[in-house]
């Protein structure tokens, strides 16, 4: 039989060394990964991509001109990514000023917190065209990239916030809804 220390038998006759490795590395894997996501998400996004983080909610804004063109979800639940498209407008006031560049975050209002993502411009001349909006410098159109799996579990609603600099100017609520669950980030029809 295996050897015995005082009638008690030793482990290693029963678990081999293998066995033990794989035991811990499983183990350790459990524990780390939860805070490794991030780390992950960095490794593998593309540049280009944002991070999305949690925000205070914006104070009391006008509204806003918009359109979500498009919202994509990669089908990969451990590493989504999302894809937002769109166009806002800032306000009319902030239309006319002299210096009318603007930012738009993608914003999601979580049970518990705000999370925004920021977005890169795009030149949406069809858009100034068709609503003539004055000034040559008003960006109208975004897009962003980002991954949702640092949101907790819960059910999110999409605004869009339009800022210069760090001050919001405007907020519209759109009509998308999403659910992050263990399925992953899904729209909710």
């Amino acid at each position: 039989g295996p050897p015995t220390l005082g009638g008690i038998s030793s482990m290693s006759s029963r678990f081999p060394l293998e066995w033990k490795l794989a035991l811990g590395t499983v183990a350790l894997l459990l524990i780390w990964l939860p805070w490794a996501t991030p780390w992950v998400i960095r490794l593998v996004a593309r540049e280009g991509d944002f991070v999305i983080r949690e925000a205070a909610a914006p104070v009391k804004l006008p509204g806003t001109t918009y359109a979500i063109d498009r919202v994509e979800v990669s089908p990969d639940t451990r590493l989504e990514m999302v894809r937002v498209v769109g166009w806002a407008l800032p306000p009319e006031a902030w239309q006319q000023s002299d210096t009318p560049l603007t930012e738009c975050d993608v914003a999601f209002k979580g049970e518990r917190a705000w999370y925004r993502v920021p977005t890169v411009p795009v030149d949406r001349r069809d858009v100034r065209d068709i609503l003539d909006v004055p000034g040559h410098q008003v960006c109208a159109g975004f897009q962003t990239r980002f991954s949702p799996v640092v949101l907790p579990p819960g059910i999110y609603r999409m605004a869009l916030v339009i800022r210069e600099g760090t001050n919001d100017l405007a907020m519209a609520w759109t009509d998308k809804v999403f659910v992050q669950s263990s399925s992953g980030f899904q729209e909710r029809e």
